[in-house]
């Protein structure tokens, strides 16, 4: 039976997105925020790629739009400008240890 393998690409947020947010203060946002005594939630998402062949890639992001702003929710909602966002591209290894980030956009 063949070993299972890795994906190559996956998408989601993950404690190691605290190391990135804690060594670049303006990827704070990547990691998790305080909402409440007990509670923490994950605004940011990531793109994990671990094989160089799985290339060309497209991103898509969804943003549920409100007919009222809701000043409470810490999501970003529709509309949404590509100056809204910031885009940074983080080089991390198999542990989690963060080598570089980059600002892509933002």
């Amino acid at each position: 039976m063949p070993a299972l393998q890795e994906k190559a690409v996956g998408i989601g947020s993950a404690g190691a997105d605290n190391r990135v947010a804690e060594r670049y203060a303006w990827l704070r946002g990547a990691g998790h925020v305080k909402v409440g005594d007990n509670e923490w939630r994950s605004n940011g998402s990531g793109l994990h790629v671990s094989d160089e062949k799985a290339s060309p890639l497209t991103f898509v992001a969804l943003f549920p739009y409100l007919e009222e702003p809701d000043p409470q929710l810490t999501i970003a909602t529709a509309p949404v400008a590509m100056s809204d966002l910031l885009l940074a591209l983080v080089y991390m290894g198999p542990d989690g240890q963060v080598y570089w980030a980059r600002r892509l956009q933002g």
